[in-house]
């Protein structure tokens, strides 16, 4: 039977993978995306109640001196990871189309941008999350499997680590995450906006069809025509197997970059906690570390 740590990690990895393929939410299906989405709800509670001891433990002496202050960075992204599921889930839920449509009211665009920004931070977040563990995930993987770093490994590991901070830099540029992330500082703007265009488009407060006809709901599809059109088939990739080539190289390169910027992010957090590690010890404490 597979011991707790194992299990950690196996979720830590399924929660990895379903939040990759849910940020492109077109190219798997809006009932792929929200069952997943669900799936890794289910998968997050399950790895706080598998971590529930430390923070029974942790939270009461959050403020004590008795806390290091790694542990204490390392609650406080527990607590903003949670957060920014729990407010992942519930706009899904909000903007639901296949499993709950039933809650969704009026027009979502606030909800959907919220529910876009805070994803891509979690992505980040979840980086920042591994890089803290990685010391653990390492210790716990050679239990498991029973392999041995030496000093090969050792130069290997930071060859590697050089190279997946590059693919994560890539990442960032290619897919644009830190402008999506920052979109959620212009919610209330754009609120402002749509409310102004309702207004404009029928004074009595019924005209938010009309605002969005030919817009976000024309018959070429959401967002100015850009997304799927009215016989289901996406614009701009073609519709033979060329077309869906290229699509499908497409989503794989999407796919790496975000799995890039994890990567990352986990180089940089690992990195800083090895270096305050390093500062706090003094020289002689580094040449051992």
């Amino acid at each position: 039977m597979m011991k707790k740590g194992g299990i950690k990690i196996v979720l830590d990895i399924i929660m990895l993978i379903l939040l990759i393929l849910l940020l492109d939410a077109k190219a798997f299906g809006a009932q792929f995306h929200e069952i997943a989405g669900l799936l890794i709800g289910a998968v997050f509670i399950s790895h706080i109640f598998l971590n529930w001891r430390f923070i029974r433990k942790t939270t009461p002496k959050f403020l004590s001196k008795q806390i290091k202050t790694k542990t204490r960075i390392e609650c406080l992204l527990a607590i903003v990871l949670f957060l920014s599921f729990l407010t992942i889930i519930v706009s899904g839920a909000l903007i639901s189309e296949v499993l709950f449509p039933h809650l969704r009211y009026g027009d979502t665009h606030v909800l959907k941008t919220l529910h876009n920004s805070v994803s891509y931070m979690a992505l980040l977040l979840v980086g920042f999350h591994l890089g803290l563990n990685w010391n653990w995930i390492i210790a716990t993987a050679q239990k498991l499997i029973g392999f041995k770093t030496n000093a090969v490994m050792g130069y290997i590991s930071k060859g590697v680590a050089v190279i997946i901070l590059l693919l994560g830099i890539y990442g960032l540029i290619s897919v644009n995450l830190l402008s999506d992330i920052a979109q959620i500082g212009r919610i209330t703007e754009r609120n402002h906006q749509f409310e102004e265009r309702v207004s404009r488009s029928d004074p009595s407060g019924g005209g938010i069809g009309t605002a969005h006809k030919g817009r976000a709901f024309s018959g070429r599809g959401y967002h100015n025509g850009a997304g799927i059109g009215g016989d289901g088939k996406r614009e701009g990739k073609g519709y033979g197997p060329a077309g869906r080539s290229a699509g499908n190289a497409d989503l794989i390169l999407k796919l790496g970059a975000y799995l890039g910027i994890v990567g990352g992010s986990a180089v940089v957090s690992y990195y800083l906690d090895r270096f305050f590690n390093r500062k706090k010890r003094g020289p002689e404490a580094s040449r051992l570390y």
